[in-house]
Formats: structure tokens, C-alpha cells, sequence
């Protein structure tokens, strides 16, 4: 089968965050264009194509405020091209996917707004993951960016939290990342700072709680803001 270069941008992108709404697809590989309407009809191709399967509407936030949008993933067909491993049919939106999608695309808008140099690295999930004597680490996102306001190189793992992990889970998470810290051959050029990006205050503070009393005095290597602030909290 032949895929035009358009629709295959749009399977890269799925292949690379999982899910992603209809504006998502736009702002990751059409937010050049001026009409929303290719997105629609580059999506209803791969659909028809076999290639992508539709989920649920959704109301978009974030990055993409606005109306009900449909939510997207690679069809067994589109993984197979593009993913390997079993595929694991879903017909529920994965919200922390999306979330971690939302604030790609902001680093993004960063960089259409000046302040961010255009020319970041990233690596989104398991891109990320990576093993340091034997501690196992998996970001949901890695960013290497140059602050062009303060003329800083900075390295960031990004942590979406949603909420739903407890005390002993975020203590382990603390765990390996201190391990891969002290531990570190060179599996980092610079090893980043940790920043939990979380969806409220009171979450906020509660997981600053956590790495205090876990981790006192690696304090400094972990950050804890709101989803909505990245990455704004690092001007």
C-alpha cells in the first residue's frame, strides 16, 4: 500500500503518543496549514484505508480547547506498519495519553512564541525509558531545550500524573531516578531535572510532601507544577 507523505506524518504521530484528538493531529502535523479541513480528510483516507480507528467524542482541553473532538490510534493494521509488539485493542480514551500529547504540543507553542529555540530534542514514552544499573526509569517524556530568555540549556523528564498513583508508587518512582542519578555511566549527557506535571494544587502539594520526606536530599533533581504551566514554569 502505498501512503502519501501527509498520512504517513499522521501514523508517525499516533504511533508516537498512541492517541491523539482530531486538533491534536492538526497542531503535531498540520498547524501550518491554514484549513482544518485536511486533517479531516487525511483522517477519513487512513480510516477508510484500514489503517486508524475512531474512539469516542471527547471535549477537548488544554492545548486544544473547544468542542467535542473524535480520538484516534493506529488500527492493528497501522501498528503493525509502524509499532512492534502485540497489539492491545482499545475502545476507551486514554486521558493521560492525550495529556502528555497537550504538553508536547505546548513546548511547541513555546517555541511559535519566541522563547523556546526551535531546534529541541525529544523522546515521548518509551523513546525515554531508559536502565541505569539496573533501575529501571520511564518518563513519559524527555526534552533537552535551549531557554533563549535565559540563555540556558535545560534537560527535563517529564512525569504526567493523573492522580491515581499512591504513596508507595511515587516513593519507588523517587527511588529509581535517585538510583539512576548516582549510578549514572553516562547514559545522560546531563542528567535531568524530574518535573510531575499534575492536574491541581492540592495534588501538587501532596506529591511535594512526598519528595520530601522520600528524598530530602535530592530535593533540587525533582519539580512538581501544573500541567497547564508547562512549560511556561521554566521561564
Amino acid at each position: 500500500m502505498k501512503i502519501s507523505e501527509p498520512r504517513r506524518r499522521v501514523l508517525v504521530a499516533l504511533a508516537r503518543f498512541n492517541m491523539l484528538t482530531t486538533g491534536q493531529i492538526y497542531e503535531l502535523v498540520f498547524r501550518s496549514s491554514k484549513s482544518r479541513t485536511t486533517v479531516d480528510r487525511q483522517l477519513r483516507y487512513l480510516r477508510d484505508d484500514g489503517l486508524v480507528t475512531r474512539l469516542e467524542r471527547r471535549l477537548a482541553g488544554g492545548a486544544n480547547a473547544g468542542s467535542g473532538q473524535w480520538v484516534y490510534r493506529l488500527s492493528a493494521s497501522g501498528w503493525r506498519i509502524y509499532r512492534t509488539g502485540p497489539y492491545h485493542s482499545r475502545r476507551s480514551t486514554d486521558f493521560h495519553a492525550l495529556t502528555v500529547a497537550d504538553t508536547y504540543i505546548r513546548v511547541l507553542n513555546a517555541v511559535d512564541a519566541g522563547w523556546l529555540r526551535d531546534d529541541f530534542y525529544a523522546e515521548v514514552e518509551d523513546e525515554a525509558y531508559r536502565s541505569v544499573r539496573g533501575a529501571s526509569i520511564r518518563p513519559d517524556m524527555y526534552l533537552e531545550l535551549a531557554n533563549l530568555e535565559r540563555r540556558k540549556q535545560l534537560y527535563v523528564a517529564v512525569e504526567v500524573d493523573k492522580g491515581t498513583e499512591n504513596r508507595p508508587a511515587i516513593w519507588d518512582k523517587l527511588d529509581r531516578y535517585v538510583h539512576a542519578l548516582t549510578h549514572d555511566d553516562g547514559v545522560y549527557e546531563v542528567f535531568p531535572v524530574v518535573w510531575f506535571l499534575v492536574g491541581d494544587g492540592q495534588r501538587a502539594e501532596q506529591l511535594k510532601r512526598w519528595i520530601r520526606e522520600r528524598q530530602p536530599r535530592y530535593t533540587q533533581y525533582f519539580r512538581v507544577g501544573l500541567v497547564d504551566d508547562f512549560p511556561d514554569c521554566l521561564r
